[in-house]
């Protein structure tokens, strides 16, 4: 997956269909190698003392609390305060009407084996303790929260989600956590959220982001997956799969996000606000790993940063089916890579397909470099736009749509193409060398298009040589 080398031959797959959770589990366990550093490695903590709490349908039973910690329970409802202590807390069972409310000063651990846990008040963890928390998977376990939240005792209390932490999350384990948000976000936290190799995180879906993650300054980023497998979908209207305040950093594991929700107005500065696949603040940086995002709500973003974009390696395949949208005031156009900063592109592969209508491939406001990644990108309206210069020194690129808007270009390799020829649904037109008739690259299109614009670039390419394309 790393080391993926561009075949002239071959064109990308593309789903536009978002897929219910599967089942699938992250295999990557092998590689969740243990060091000493125990703010990520909760095994190399030393835990004071081990809190049970056990599920039925309608109690809770509390075991392990020792002074100054203090607990409250109303049926199966559970308030803990572990004071001073470095606590590691046990869930297990199921209930259909119960929570968990954690106070404290510490870090702390939270291990969920096999829990089933749906809240009829709140979210069903609500962990107010703004210290980080390992949460820790054993077995399948499941949460579902209130579709209408009780007030809290505390007014200004925040509540985001489902599961919700005030503290930095590291995710281990070799089980699975489903999560499903009825009032607002399904999995969400105030500080960062890291996953380990082997951890599986699903969100099948929420009445907000299904993922929302506000970061750590200190740490300077918001999402660190280092390894796993999360599956993540929203139907809201502009809801994010995944949504941080801060850079978002991918360097392993399986990422499969979905967003179907149209735009809905901000009424704060009365613009329409997109939904969208992976969408931060800050940068997104892609190091390794699969990363699979689906929209298909008019004007859905696949990957949205307010910052820029760097691929280092993995494979990222991204499909859009929503189109152009116009408001009253503002309009939200379908992008499957939008980034208000640079492209920086050193490695890794990335597939993006927008056949919604008026939608765009790549739309960058910055500057983009290509220096080793192989980019395919088809927007109905434009394949690639750019508003800053374009550097091209190695990999690939090819951008096909009604139009590409690239002002100014530089570097080692250079574009071959056409502008304004017809091209028909699923035909695919190649690149081929005039001098040996070596094909250099193909294109998919995937309707008809009247006027059409493909760009190719390869390290492949002479700066002396002649193509053709037919």
């Amino acid at each position: 997956m790393e080391d993926s080398v561009y075949n002239p031959a071959m064109t990308p797959k593309f789903v536009y269909d978002i897929k219910p959770y599967s089942g699938r589990m992250a295999d990557d366990l092998a590689d969740d190698l243990v060091t000493d550093d125990k703010d990520l490695y909760h095994e190399h903590n030393d835990w004071e003392v081990q809190v049970t709490v056990t599920y039925t349908e309608t109690s809770a039973s509390v075991t392990g609390v020792v002074s100054p910690m203090s607990v409250k329970v109303d049926g199966a409802h559970v308030s803990l305060d572990i004071a001073d202590k470095y606590a590691k807390i046990v869930l297990t069972g199921a209930s259909s009407a119960g929570s968990l409310r954690v106070d404290g000063l510490h870090r702390h651990m939270i291990q969920l084996e096999s829990l089933n846990l749906t809240s009829d008040r709140g979210p069903a963890i609500n962990d107010q303790n703004k210290k980080r928390v390992f949460l820790h998977l054993e077995g399948d376990s499941r949460l579902t929260d209130s579709p209408v939240y009780a007030p809290a005792a505390n007014p200004e209390e925040d509540r985001k989600g489902c599961f919700f932490s005030e503290g930095h999350v590291i995710v281990s384990g070799s089980g699975s956590l489903s999560v499903k948000g009825r009032q607002r976000h399904g999995f969400a936290t105030d500080g960062f959220l890291t996953i380990r190799p082997g951890a599986t995180l699903v969100v099948t879906d929420a009445a907000k982001n299904a993922i929302h993650v506000k970061g750590g300054a200190s740490a300077g980023y918001g999402v660190r997956m280092i390894g796993g497998y999360v599956y993540a979908n929203t139907s809201a209207p502009a809801g994010k799969a995944l949504k941080s305040d801060m850079r978002i950093m991918v360097y392993g594991g399986q990422l499969d996000l979905n967003c179907s929700g149209d735009p809905a107005m901000d009424l704060e500065d009365n613009t329409l606000s997109s939904a969208a696949c992976m969408k931060a603040d800050g940068d997104i940086d892609i190091n390794a790993g699969k990363i699979t995002l689906t929209a298909t709500g008019d004007g859905g973003k696949g990957i949205n940063s307010d910052g820029s974009l760097t691929l280092r390696g993995g494979v990222t395949t991204i499909a859009l089916s929503g189109e152009h949208l116009s408001g009253d005031t503002d309009t939200s156009t379908s992008k499957g890579v939008k980034t208000n900063g640079n492209i920086n592109g050193l490695g890794g592969v990335m597939n993006i397909s927008a056949i919604g209508g008026g939608s765009i491939g790549v739309d960058c406001v910055g500057a983009a470099a290509l220096n080793g990644s192989i980019i395919y990108s088809f927007g109905s309206s434009y394949g690639l736009r750019i508003a800053g210069a374009l550097t091209l020194n190695d990999g690939t690129l090819l951008a096909g749509g009604e139009k590409n808007d690239v002002a100014d270009v530089a570097g080692k390799m250079r574009f071959v193409g056409f502008d304004g020829i017809a091209v028909s649904h699923d035909t695919t037109t190649g690149v081929y060398s005039v001098e040996d008739g070596k094909l250099c690259g193909t294109f998919f299109w995937p309707f008809d298009i009247s006027s059409a614009s493909l760009r190719f670039s390869s390290s492949d390419l002479s700066a002396e040589g002649d193509y053709e394309i037919r």
